[in-house]
């Protein structure tokens, strides 16, 4: 885990999303992905969770969230799809 260094000095993104994941997912675990579902219901959670923490329009968090694909382990639908389960 991050060590804070000075005063104010926040954890890297990353690490605030994975904490945050693990707390949904406590939370959420025992339900069952659907057969035809690409994501489990926590890490669907998380992403919401992640674009109202970050703020702002869909639009530009869906192109920060396909720049950080690479950081992310999962399989992200498409913007659209993502948008549908996002808003429901």
């Amino acid at each position: 885990m991050h060590k804070p260094t000075a005063q104010g000095d926040a954890p890297p993104a990353e690490e605030i999303i994975v904490s945050l994941f693990l707390i949904v997912d406590e939370q959420l675990g025992s339900i069952k992905k659907r057969s035809d579902a690409g994501l489990y219901a926590s890490e669907i959670v998380t992403v919401g969770l992640v674009f109202a923490l970050k703020g702002g329009r869909y639009r530009a968090f869906s192109r920060w969230l396909a720049a950080s694909d690479r950081a992310w382990p999962l399989r992200l639908p498409d913007s659209s799809r993502l948008h549908r389960l996002l808003h429901g």
